[in-house]
């Protein structure tokens, strides 16, 4: 298989993955990008909401290629983010592949069928398809990491200007901060070994990164007026031992559901020193790619998100490094000839082995499987919101909710993000974070009430089986530090009501000012009955007095519920 059949091979699993998984589609962070992409094209700013410059969105050149197909006219931008993001994640499938054929052990000789098992894993592994159709950045930013890892053998086999992978460090680190991290494993290899042109070469790869970026960092800076950016600060807050913890655990999780990281691991400890003056290059600039991002995980903790987003730019240009690491150590410790030649008792062993990584690693994607599942159909349900809120609101309205991108993408109203990405009063709000969702631990109760938003949505998921299913959803739903202060705090309780709206055949709960109710504007949205809307105070109460466990709060808030059945 050569390039090309690579290259249509993974457009042909994503897309099919695209349009036959409930797994794969957009999520919800994507349309906070292109909401700014939006707003850039229609004149108003790199800005969430107009007038407010705050640096809510890191992933620049993506969001400068979206608001690009939004100047000419195109409104499915969703759509244009999932094209570009298969495109790139089969680009970057194709390089990886080919940078393995090229340099793999006795190129020349066919691929044994092992070796397909594991290429067939790669291709076809939720990662991909995920990512690819997440309508996110990641794919491009992998696509980036694997050229500048092609373009940095040429340039240092050839001896020439690094000013391709600089080129394409730069443009990863402007598609998302952490992509400059290329540059340490990159800059590195020019050292390897120590000669003088090759430390001229590097000293100029890194001088060119440096400017380039270094532009552009201080360009955002002057933007947005802050060095770092708002989503980090609201994100990660400051690093610390809650957050290595969490990175720790997200790190042990990647390796034991994708188990090659944990055979390599324990076979290059054991005969990687022997084996080091056989392997390539772009072996050792590989692993040096995935760990630079595995340490950047153990500062930031990760993320909540499913198929280890953070360590996709790496993963496949990694795992065909141990691919091309398994392939090596089968010669030498299973004889000289291919796996394919083996004796058959050593050839049943191999298969075994490789059959039951096979069903270990994908035994571990399906624990992730249920939570892409909810977020694709969360995101679906949040859409239909946006969509329902600009047909029957004011379009002055103000919402406070979490989360915010598809509802502020098809609402187009100021939406007031409650975890802080689009609001420095609560993304720089001084608050530890490690302890509970990583992403979501930023909190303002007296920042959000003092902007009093029309309407407070703490989770606008769409209920199927309401009123059955609000008890879960009030505590499920409130798990975040920004939702359970707002319910805690007594302002709420003076200036808003609870209100539900109905959608189609679905209720959507939330909070109201209470001086709308009487607003033909808003006669979208009606108030709850009596018992029904104690239930809010008397959760809140209850669980201040009792300090309730999950299960005592959670048949409290149903013994407020069952009383009354609303239509």
């Amino acid at each position: 298989m050569g390039v090309l059949p690579a290259f249509v091979a993974s457009v042909a699993v994503s897309t099919a993955g695209w349009w036959g998984l409930r797994m794969t589609g957009p999520v919800d962070d994507a349309y906070i990008t292109m909401t700014y992409a939006r707003n850039l094209a229609a004149g108003r700013g790199i800005v969430f909401n107009p007038g407010e410059i705050v640096e809510g969105c890191t992933a620049f050149l993506h969001m400068a290629l979206l608001a690009g197909f939004a100047k000419f006219g195109v409104v499915r931008l969703d759509v244009v983010s999932i094209l570009l993001g298969i495109t790139a994640w089969a680009a970057t499938f194709a390089l990886a592949f080919r940078l393995w054929r090229t340099h793999r052990q006795g190129h020349n000789a066919p691929i044994a069928g092992w070796e397909w098992v594991v290429v067939a894993f790669l291709l076809t592994g939720p990662i991909g398809l995920v990512w690819s159709t997440a309508a996110m950045e990641t794919p491009l930013v992998a696509f980036l990491w694997t050229l500048g890892l092609t373009a940095h053998l040429r340039e240092v086999e050839g001896g020439r200007l690094p000013w391709i992978s600089a080129l394409a460090t730069v443009a990863a680190g402007l598609m998302r901060p952490d992509g400059i991290l290329l540059a340490v494993p990159l800059g590195l290899s020019w050292l390897r070994p120590w000669k003088k042109k090759r430390v001229v070469l590097g000293v100029a790869y890194g001088a060119m990164v440096l400017a380039l970026f270094g532009g552009y960092w201080l360009w955002r800076w002057s933007y947005f007026g802050y060095p770092v950016p708002n989503t980090f600060a609201a994100k990660v807050g400051s690093p610390g031992p809650a957050l290595f913890g969490k990175g720790l655990l997200y790190l042990a999780l990647f390796a034991g559901t994708s188990a090659f990281p944990v055979a390599f691991a324990y076979l290059f400890a054991r005969d990687g020193r022997a084996m080091k003056g056989e392997l390539p290059r772009w072996f050792f600039v590989a692993v040096g790619m995935m760990a630079v991002l595995a340490l950047y995980v153990l500062g930031v903790g990760g993320d909540f998100f499913p198929y280890y987003r953070f360590l996709a730019p790496a993963y496949l240009p990694f795992g065909f490094a141990c691919l091309a690491f398994f392939r090596r150590w089968a010669d030498k410790h299973l004889g000289q000839r291919t796996p394919v030649a083996t004796p058959k008792r050593r050839r049943t062993r191999l298969v075994a082995i490789l059959g039951a990584w096979w069903l270990f690693a994908t035994a571990g994607w399906f624990l992730d499987y249920y939570k892409a599942c909810n977020l694709v159909r969360w995101t679906d349900g949040w859409r239909r919101v946006g969509v329902w809120l600009s047909l029957n609101t004011p379009e002055d309205a103000v919402i406070a909710t979490l989360p915010i991108g598809a509802i502020g993408y098809y609402s187009h109203r100021r939406v007031i993000d409650m975890v802080g990405l689009t609001n420095v009063e609560v993304g720089r709000a001084e608050i530890p974070t490690g302890a509970k969702i990583v992403g979501h631990e930023k909190y303002n109760s007296e920042y959000i009430l003092g902007e009093r938003p029309d309407l407070i949505l703490t989770w606008p998921v769409l209920m199927t089986r309401y009123p059955r299913t609000a008890a879960d959803w009030h505590y499920r739903h409130t798990i975040a530090y920004a939702q359970q202060d707002i319910y805690l705090h007594p302002e709420t309780w003076q200036f808003y009501s609870p209100t539900t709206a109905k959608i189609g055949k679905r209720r959507l709960m939330g909070l109201m000012r209470k001086d709308r109710f009487a607003d033909p504007a808003w006669r979208g949205f009606t108030t709850l009955p009596h018992k029904r809307a104690r239930m809010f105070f008397n959760a809140r109460e209850y669980a201040l007095i009792r300090k309730p466990t999950y299960s005592e709060l959670r048949e409290k808030i149903k013994e407020f519920l069952m009383h009354e059945e609303i239509d």
